[in-house]
């Protein structure tokens, strides 16, 4: 899916049988906008400060100047399918990190 029109958030519904580290009812697929100029990456949030991660455990994200590059692979996405495919539990390749 073409993701430059989307501005921040879609809603994802994970699958019944999803992973137990993915028990929430509704997530975000958040665009995070770099700084830097590097390509946008994307993060699966949800409600209460959370930020899931490539090892499908559900972490408190911190404040920006909080945050380190250990962080960033662990807890952003390069794609937007990437991100709803996961949040959804499908099975996907970590492309960075």
């Amino acid at each position: 899916m073409d993701d430059y029109d989307i501005r921040s958030v879609w809603i994802v519904r994970p699958n019944d049988d999803a992973r137990n580290s993915i028990d929430r009812i509704g997530v975000r697929v958040d665009r995070c906008i770099q700084g830097d100029g590097a390509p946008d990456r994307w993060a699966i949030r949800s409600g209460d400060h959370m930020v899931l991660g490539w090892n499908r455990h559900w972490e408190f994200e911190p404040q920006p100047s909080n945050r380190d590059d250990a962080f960033y692979a662990l807890f952003r996405f390069d794609t937007l399918d990437d991100a709803c495919a996961f949040a959804r539990g499908e099975d996907v390749e970590q492309a960075h990190g």
